[in-house]
């Protein structure tokens, strides 16, 4: 059984702080793209895989980065790009947000 949603809630806001916004779309994300693990301690870590590949950092990163650090999560995760909701991705990192 995977973690439920507020386990992965609690990692997200670990992993971005108590502040943070988005969480449902991230959620949203992470369980379209078919990265969920069977397994709830395995969940929870492969969601925090995902969120360190796709949550921007504070600091601007290179394209060349995030492309190293997705690559690693597909290897992982077994998904791949097509995988990705980008749409929902936008939403959850803030694009049209007021």
């Amino acid at each position: 059984m995977p973690a439920d949603y507020e386990d992965l809630r609690d990692t997200f806001y670990a992993f971005a702080g108590s502040d943070a916004e988005g969480f449902d779309a991230y959620y949203e994300v992470y369980i379209g793209s078919t990265a969920s693990q069977d397994d709830p301690d395995a969940d929870d870590e492969m969601f925090y895989q995902f969120l360190n590949a796709f949550v921007p950092d504070v600091e601007p990163q290179s394209k060349e980065y995030w492309d190293n650090i997705r690559q690693a999560f597909y290897e992982l995760s077994g998904i791949t790009y097509e995988n990705i909701d980008w749409e929902m991705w936008r939403i959850a990192i803030g694009y049209g947000r007021e």
